[in-house]
């Protein structure tokens, strides 16, 4: 469910000038013993009109984890934009 979610929100914004938007994949690789990325950051990182965006995916019953939580508060302290997004509609907007 989360997968398709973030894959209209990606197309949502294919295209645009004023969009820089990726994949933020966090996780452990058991083959390599390594963590990557940052534990608690946004699902999508975008730069959009000039602004740092974090939209969290998530499905309709998903919640956020404490990290995520603080990953938020973070972005918003800093005047960035962060978004919970259950659908494609939770971003048309911007």
């Amino acid at each position: 469910m989360e997968h398709a979610v973030k894959d209209k929100i990606l197309r949502h914004f294919a295209g645009r000038t004023d969009v820089l938007i990726w994949n933020n994949p966090t996780g452990f690789d058991e083959l390599r013993r390594i963590h990557y990325g940052l534990k608690g950051s946004a699902d999508l990182i975008a730069c959009i009109s000039g602004r740092f965006v974090g939209i969290e995916v998530k499905s309709s019953v998903g919640i956020q984890s404490k990290e995520q939580r603080a990953f938020q508060s973070a972005v918003e302290r800093c005047g960035g934009i962060y978004i919970l997004a259950r659908s494609v509609d939770d971003v048309r907007h911007l």
